[in-house]
């Protein structure tokens, strides 16, 4: 049985030397990710008292609005909050599958550059995956 050696992460010095790397080890990258950083937020909406009215037989107002505390889990990024400071790396934070994908390359022990390449690249088609399962 062959081991397959693992790549050397976070040597990229260069965009172009970077997107070659993703290119090449983004199937390593994609099963051995590291921990996402998971954070769980939650926000009490308030009473429903007084949030609609009903008047002759019709609804006025917001009847079914979410009431009460809710919790939303998300990706932690406060421990990337360099990539806010710049609108070139802000584009990490528009989409939370690029928030994952960046702080699991990360945490994986891949160098800016590599992570935001890696985060960037378009995502694994079923067609191509399929094609690998043989």
């Amino acid at each position: 049985m062959q081991m397959v050696e693992s790549p050397k992460l976070g040597l990229s010095k260069n965009k172009q030397e970077a997107i070659q790397f993703i290119e090449k080890h983004s199937d390593y990258i994609l099963k051995n990710q590291g921990q996402l950083p998971i954070i769980r937020k939650t926000i009490d909406w308030g009473l429903s008292r007084g949030q609609g009215k009903r008047s002759g037989g019709m609804v006025k107002g917001g009847m079914c609005t979410i009431m009460g505390k809710v919790s939303y889990d998300g990706i932690d990024m406060s421990s990337f909050q360099e990539l806010a400071s710049e609108k070139s790396k802000a584009i990490v934070f528009q989409d939370v599958n690029r928030c994952a994908r960046y702080a699991a390359a990360y945490n994986l022990g891949c160098n800016h550059i590599e992570s935001m390449c890696y985060a960037i690249k378009p995502n694994f088609s079923i067609e191509s995956l399929m094609e690998k399962r043989g």
